[in-house]
């Protein structure tokens, strides 16, 4: 399967590519801008409403978070510490924090790459709210969970949104003349390929956090997709 996913990304920016090459380069430039816009229009909007949702699914993840707790102790701990309380370990031993919440992330499900991100917003919470570990943790992953709900559906609603305006302006988008026509077929495949790149970045931004839905180093496996996910430039822009 984790070759599908590989062919998945392959297929997509061949396709972008395609569909540049067809739309000529002023389109494609726009559908670029889409891109960018719905980045950060996406961002904003989640920003603003993920707050809202994360009262109704802190019960739930509250007592998830003990049993992972537990586990990344007994990972990472030696034995004679692990019959302590979490917020005991942690007093007794602070610099063991940040090594046992980022396993707790991973063990969940989340990339290594975002689970460094969100253990240090949840250091950020403890120092700030002066929070318990659990209360901290379960904030973290309650809010990062809203966020990235919000943020893709945001994402999509605004993509979809600027397609359908941009195919009903009633206004050709190619460059006129027979001698501009390879300059506009190449330039929009250039950027037909770049929207697609982006595409696939936010894909993988995504999968960063649906670990989960995933065996174990299945991501590790599929080399293009870890290519992304691992240096991944969209992530500067999004707030998680």
């Amino acid at each position: 399967m984790n070759i599908l996913l590989d062919l998945l990304v392959i297929g997509t920016l061949a396709f972008c590519a395609w569909q540049g090459y067809k739309r000529g380069i002023i389109g494609s430039v726009l559908a670029v801008i889409f891109v960018i816009v719905a980045i950060y229009g996406a961002n904003l909007v989640a920003t603003t409403y993920s707050q809202e949702f994360t009262s109704m699914f802190r019960p739930f993840v509250s007592g998830y978070l003990d049993s992972a707790e537990r586990t990344a102790i007994e990972e990472i701990v030696p034995e004679d510490h692990q019959g302590l309380s979490t917020e005991d370990l942690f007093r007794i031993e602070p610099e063991i924090e940040p090594l046992i919440v980022r396993q707790v992330f991973i063990d969940l499900g989340v990339h290594h790459s975002r689970a460094e991100d969100l253990t240090q917003r949840y250091l950020t919470y403890r120092t700030e709210y002066e929070l318990s570990v659990n209360r901290a943790m379960t904030d973290v992953l309650v809010y990062a969970f809203c966020f990235f709900i919000v943020y893709v559906i945001g994402f999509l609603l605004i993509i979809i949104a600027l397609t359908v305006i941009y195919n009903v302006i009633p206004v050709s988008f190619r460059l006129p003349g027979r001698k501009m026509k390879l300059v506009d077929e190449i330039g929009g495949g250039v950027f037909g390929f770049t929207q697609g790149v982006m595409l696939i970045f936010m894909l993988a931004w995504a999968l960063g956090y649906a670990g989960l839905l995933f065996p174990d180093d299945f991501l590790a496996r599929t080399w293009i997709t870890e290519l992304f996910i691992g240096a991944n430039p969209m992530v500067g822009p999004i707030n998680l």
